[in-house]
């Protein structure tokens, strides 16, 4: 899982309305434009003539062209693309009808991925200062006129070269790593004896408590396209508020040593070894790995007013 910031200003003000238009009267441009600028569509641009149908923006646009437009599918739409009052109502283990359209659309959820990827998180620099001194990657592009970095021509390896658009130079957010599921699961525990609220809203930032606009209304699964990246991978996010909120929450809280969670793991698997029946420990159980990971992430948001959304790997 990784944690990025989240301009919820723009997502609210900027994205989502542009996603009502389209919704609601099949005003597809505004929406078109945004995800034209995104890494997504620079990379289908090169799909081979034969494949071009099978881009995500025709399904997309083919897709909602084609939904219900009655009294109380358009009350579905604009609940949907409200962000504040889907915001509201997203919490899986509390509502059971939480809005989301007829049916789902792989396509769909891909520009919305794509479009919120390029233009909510993107420029989110969440870091600390430890990684902002690490060294950047330079992007190479492939041009007609010798390049130079530092004054000295660039050596394109043929093993690694990296396509770069004029328009998408900017190298990917920092995210904050917080380990792949098992140590969710320990954060999550963690969290538990901390403060209840901490724990719901770690729920909805990283495990599947909130849905998400335009997914399928019981599952997440992550889906495939034919970039380099994959998107629809989000699983969760918080507002600004909420990470305040959590951030209050968690004030006075030091997070696990990486050598104590280190043994206390050691220990856990030493006890699934022995069979410890009854008395073995779950994994929500043994100190998380990535602890400080969550507070560095949660207390940057929290001073430069964003939100946080998570990534599944």
């Amino acid at each position: 899982m990784l944690v990025y910031g989240f301009n919820w200003k723009r997502y609210r003000e900027r994205v989502m309305p542009a996603f009502a238009r389209w919704l609601t009267a099949n005003e597809v441009g505004e929406v078109e434009a945004l995800y034209a600028a995104t890494r997504l569509a620079y990379e289908e641009a090169f799909l081979p003539e034969a494949m071009q149908s099978a881009r995500t923006w025709p399904r997309a646009a083919a897709f909602v062209a084609a939904l219900p437009r009655g009294p109380h599918s358009l009350y579905e739409y604009r609940l949907l693309c409200s962000a504040e009052e889907f915001t509201a109502l997203s919490d899986r283990y509390l509502y059971r009808h939480v809005p989301h359209l007829h049916r789902c659309s792989e396509a769909l959820a891909t520009v919305w991925s794509a479009i919120v990827e390029h233009y909510c998180v993107r420029g989110e620099v969440l870091a600390t200062i430890e990684q902002q001194a690490r060294p950047k990657r330079i992007a190479v592009g492939l041009t007609s006129q010798p390049e130079e970095a530092d004054g000295k021509p660039l050596q394109l390896s043929e093993a690694y070269f990296e396509v770069a658009s004029p328009d998408l130079e900017e190298l990917d957010a920092e995210g904050f790593f917080l380990g792949q599921h098992p140590n969710v699961l320990r954060l999550r525990g963690w969290l538990a004896a901390i403060s209840p609220a901490a724990l719901a809203l770690f729920e909805y930032l990283a495990c599947g408590r909130r849905a998400l606009p335009f997914e399928d209304s019981f599952t997440s699964a992550p889906q495939e396209t034919f970039s380099s990246t994959s998107f629809g991978h989000y699983i969760g996010y918080l507002t600004p508020a909420e990470v305040k909120r959590l951030t209050h929450c968690l004030r006075t809280v030091t997070a696990p040593e990486a050598e104590a969670a280190a043994r206390d793991y050691d220990r856990f698997r030493q006890g699934l070894a022995a069979g410890q029946g009854q008395d073995m420990r779950l994994i929500d159980e043994v100190l998380p790995a990535y602890g400080a990971n969550l507070l560095a992430a949660v207390r940057l948001a929290a001073e430069r007013d964003l939100g946080l959304i998570c990534r599944q790997l």
